[in-house]
């Protein structure tokens, strides 16, 4: 994602985060994702915040959302 032009991960996080408390929950994803016409149950947005949540305290802050968009794969430099 970060290799999109004009994508600013600080924005995105935001966007999730309207309340700026600096984390995002299963509630806030559900919440904003029912706000713009997709939605899922609690199961779904457990899952998804499990994935960013390296430290399992139940929420995502920026620095693990961030880190998650970040590129995995190595540079090849040939």
């Amino acid at each position: 994602m970060n290799a999109k032009p004009g994508y600013n991960p600080f924005e995105a996080f935001n966007t999730l985060d309207p309340a700026q408390k600096g984390a995002i929950t299963a509630e806030d994803l559900k919440r904003i994702l029912e706000a713009r016409g997709y939605f899922i149950g609690k199961r779904e947005a457990d899952c998804v915040i499990s994935r960013y949540d390296k430290q399992a305290k139940g929420h995502v802050t920026f620095a693990e959302f961030h880190d998650e968009q970040r590129n995995k794969s190595p540079i090849r430099r040939f």
